[in-house]
């Protein structure tokens, strides 16, 4: 939300965040929840004074779009039995 360079802002829009399915919740509205959690390392929270170390997190892992409905992710973000 910071950012106001045209160009970032273009490639930031196609950066997405990975989740587990089980952490959204339908609120039986037509909307849904996705549960957070504090940003940990290890179980180590963020040192105090770290930039964002104290907002929710939701995602475990990153991607980012590589076509309409393609997305790009790291191995590690994907276990063998989730596919």
């Amino acid at each position: 939300y910071e950012e106001t360079n045209p160009p970032r802002l273009a490639l930031a829009a196609s950066v997405c965040g990975l989740f587990d399915s089980s952490d959204v919740i339908d609120n039986g509205n037509g909307t849904y929840t996705i549960q957070t959690f504090a940003y940990e390392i290890g179980g180590d929270p963020a040192c105090p004074g770290e930039p964002y170390g104290d907002q929710p997190v939701a995602a475990f892992c990153t991607g980012f779009l590589v076509d309409e409905d393609l997305m790009l992710t790291a191995g590690h973000c994907i276990s063998s039995g989730s596919m």
